[in-house]
């Protein structure tokens, strides 16, 4: 922990927001996004571990996709030893706001596919929290990491806020998913799981909330050809499903995208990746220039102005409360099942399932998959980067979520939103 962190009046502010968040019902995330945070990088690499890696892995389970659960064994002319980066600078928490989940983290060789946030990787593991380190820098050792890492999930460690016990319940939504069918409705933009389908094929660029309809009786979904295109908010609804069903997404996804430097489009280089994570790990102040673009706030100004018919801030809702014109959306929600992403992404906003996320450079070609904004996941997290991939971010952006409303709660929790002052 940082030595910053240790002061005693930080300590008790942060305590001091814990309890207004659920003593009061003032919104929960504005713990994690005040104005004038701080920010703070982590950067580490375990080449010391792997041997150590390598004997856990003689132990591993196979995975949910008959895969091997341990890592850095060749797999198709690729050795899994890839780039993962976690920027949680911009949060007051050290390390919190990149991957929520009631769970805890595990990094290395031997991470697998339980109910864990779990970093498969035996390359470069960068992460980036909020104050400087020892060295100076931004980027946590090795060292520095082993003291933070439980805070990234378990936020009940000193200067926390609790874990996501809401998730403790399997039949609690983080969202009211019926509310954004509602709006989806007046805004003509519902869709069954073949007409989505259908349009990913034809790699039709999608606008405001973009409700799909999925019927798991008929079983798992594969989409192989194509590319997802949304500018808004892409709504999965799962009905007659479990837990552990799958869509595997094996194409492009881009949900307000970025564009990239190098490329020109919405499919990001590994040079991409490499000069934002160096950047983000060699950044001296909190004040330093964050290196991460992000597209969702001009993906909503484009809905605005070009695509009126499909913005659904301001319309009214029969029965729910009206989308206002500064509230937050997800980039990407599931009512339920596991989020299952293997080729390239390109997504700004909150990605969220109550159930799993599985995040895996399976392609092997150089595809970088790129979250900014957070990912939420009641069971668990699994990043797997390889080595043919161009690596794997996932970046706290506290402008996805400061307007970002939430369901009310069970009496365990109040009703919270992420909100800024």
């Amino acid at each position: 922990m940082k030595k910053r962190w240790q002061h005693p009046v930080l300590i008790s502010l942060v305590c001091a927001v814990f309890l207004l968040a659920f003593g009061h019902g003032v919104p929960f995330f504005q713990a994690f996004s005040p104005q004038g945070l701080t920010k703070k990088v982590f950067a580490e690499d375990e080449d010391k571990d792997k041997d150590k890696d390598k004997d856990k892995d003689k132990d591993k389970d196979k995975d949910t996709d008959g895969d091997e659960g341990g890592g850095g064994e060749d797999v198709g002319g690729c050795n899994r030893n890839g780039k993962i980066t976690l920027d949680a600078s911009r949060s007051l928490i050290q390390g919190g706001g990149t991957v929520w989940s009631n769970n805890q983290l595990d990094h290395g060789m031997s991470a697998s596919k339980t109910l864990h946030v779990s970093l498969r990787t035996g390359g470069n593991l960068t992460t980036v929290i909020n104050t400087p380190g020892d060295d100076g820098v931004l980027a946590e050792t090795q060292a520095e990491f082993q003291n933070t890492k439980q805070i990234y999930t378990d936020l009940a460690q000193p200067g926390g806020l609790g874990r996501l016990t809401y998730f403790d319940n399997p039949s609690n939504q983080l969202f009211d998913f019926n509310r954004y069918k509602a709006a989806a409705i007046a805004t003509n933009n519902t869709l069954s799981w073949s007409e989505f389908e259908s349009r990913v094929v034809n790699e039709e660029q999608l606008y405001g909330i973009v409700y799909v309809t999925l019927d798991a009786s008929a079983g798992e979904k594969t989409l192989q050809t194509g590319s997802i295109n949304v500018k808004g908010t892409l709504v999965i609804d799962l009905i007659n499903g479990s837990p552990s069903y799958k869509v595997k997404i094996e194409i492009p996804i881009n949900i307000n995208p970025v564009v990239s430097p190098t490329t020109g489009t919405a499919i990001l280089s590994p040079t991409d990746f490499d000069a934002w994570s160096i950047a983000a790990a060699t950044r001296t102040s909190t004040e330093a220039p964050f290196p991460w673009p992000s597209g969702y706030q001009s993906a909503w100004d484009e809905i605005a102005t070009a695509h009126a018919s499909k913005d659904p801030r301001g319309v009214p809702l029969a029965g729910y409360k009206t989308f206002g014109q500064h509230e937050d959306m997800p980039a990407l929600m599931y009512s339920g099942g596991i989020v299952d992403i293997h080729h390239a992404a390109n997504i700004s906003g909150v990605v969220y399932t109550p159930d799993f996320v599985e995040i895996e450079q399976k392609q092997k070609n150089g595809e970088v998959q790129y979250v900014n904004g957070a990912v939420v996941a009641g069971s668990g997290i699994y990043l797997e980067s390889s080595s043919c991939g161009g690596g794997i971010a996932v970046v706290y952006d506290p402008d996805t979520v400061d307007s970002l409303r939430v369901t009310p709660s069970p009496s365990s929790l109040k009703r919270f939103a992420w909100k800024s002052e």
